[in-house]
């Protein structure tokens, strides 16, 4: 499944960034893998960004409420900073379940980039 990625992050906690995926597992599949690959900037020197994901409305078992999958502390305001990332979800239920990019920032807004990079969220099933 594959979620569109635009917007902004202005949350100064973790919240999601942008159009939720769902999906629903089938019985015998209970791991996923969550892959994001884009680009973002923050308008604000030195304000850090914090991009991961959330299942089910919570953060997923490597995350914190201060560090996510991928973190960049903004150098210069015009420059995009890479936040891909991949990670596999496992223990899963057989149900529908619902994943999101999320993040937060330390300040200033970090914006998207979908001008020079091709973002993307998308959640795929394994064996």
């Amino acid at each position: 499944a594959t979620g569109a990625v635009t917007g902004t992050i202005t949350a100064t906690s973790w919240a999601c960034i942008s159009s939720t995926v769902s999906l629903t597992l089938p019985t015998g599949i209970g791991s996923v893998m969550v892959v994001h690959h884009g680009a973002m900037r923050n308008d604000t020197l030195a304000a850090k960004t914090v991009v991961g994901y959330m299942v089910d409305g919570a953060l997923n078992d490597t995350e914190t409420t201060t560090k996510g999958m991928t973190t960049f502390m903004e150098a210069v305001t015009t420059d995009n900073q890479n936040t891909s990332f991949s990670n596999v979800v496992t223990g899963l239920t057989s149900a529908a379940h619902t994943f999101c990019l999320a993040g937060f920032v330390s300040a200033g807004t970090t914006t998207i980039d979908n001008t020079d990079s091709v973002a993307d969220f998308k959640v795929f099933m394994l064996p």
